[in-house]
């Protein structure tokens, strides 16, 4: 089996699946290569090996969806390429750096190394961010966050036009994904999501906390 890290092909399964698992998988006889088919028919050959890191590194596919979540915060960024010899490796245009910052559902991780919290927020606007499937930038307990907004009756109100404004609070229910880190035994935040948008507060008004139980 070839042991050879191939960052392009890498990227290029997380291109071809997104966020899911393959529909399909198919071997080579000497299985040292699988193709691998989403649910659309699309479909890209690679070692085994570096499936097996797609699938099973935790590293690897925080570093791609924190790289490409950046991407998509810049909408002066228009495409991404890995390049040798001035030809292009790996390519990929704007409108699917959304995709390649998805949670990886074929990735093998332990039950007990990571785990989901949901909770009440208060977030302050940092960032606006009116294209669909991209991060909002929010403070949060005094820090800085990007999250995904997917709550659709908000995303509805925001094609109708409502207005919002940097210094303007959500009140949310949040989602805050964990992953253990093993050294040292504790679990560290490694991704926002807002399930819910319960309230805006413009940066007029005063903040009523939620309350404690």
């Amino acid at each position: 089996m070839s042991t050879r890290v191939s960052i392009n092909s890498i990227l290029g399964i997380k291109q071809v699946l997104g966020g899911e698992k393959p529909a399909k998988m198919v071997k080579s006889k000497d299985n040292k290569n699988i193709t691998i088919t989403n649910n659309k028919n699309c479909s890209i050959t690679t070692t085994v090996y570096n499936f097996n890191l797609f699938e099973k590194s935790q590293t690897i596919n925080e570093a791609i969806s924190k790289h490409f979540e950046t991407l998509s915060s810049d909408p002066a960024i228009d495409d991404f390429a890995i390049l040798k010899n001035g030809k292009p490796l790996f390519e990929i245009n704007q409108s699917e750096f959304n995709v390649m910052s998805m949670p990886n559902k074929a990735l093998q991780v332990p039950a007990d190394e990571h785990r989901t919290i949901e909770m009440p927020a208060v977030l302050t606007i940092r960032k606006i961010v009116f294209v669909k499937g991209q991060n909002w930038e929010f403070i949060y307990n005094g820090f800085k966050i990007s999250a995904k907004i997917e709550d659709i009756i908000f995303s509805e109100e925001v094609s109708k036009g409502k207005k919002f404004a940097s210094g303007d609070q959500f009140k949310v229910i949040m989602l805050i994904d964990q992953i253990l880190n093993k050294k040292d035994k504790y679990f560290s935040n490694n991704r926002f999501r807002i399930i819910k948008v319960i309230d805006h507060l413009p940066r007029h008004e005063n903040l009523k906390l939620f309350p404690m139980e």
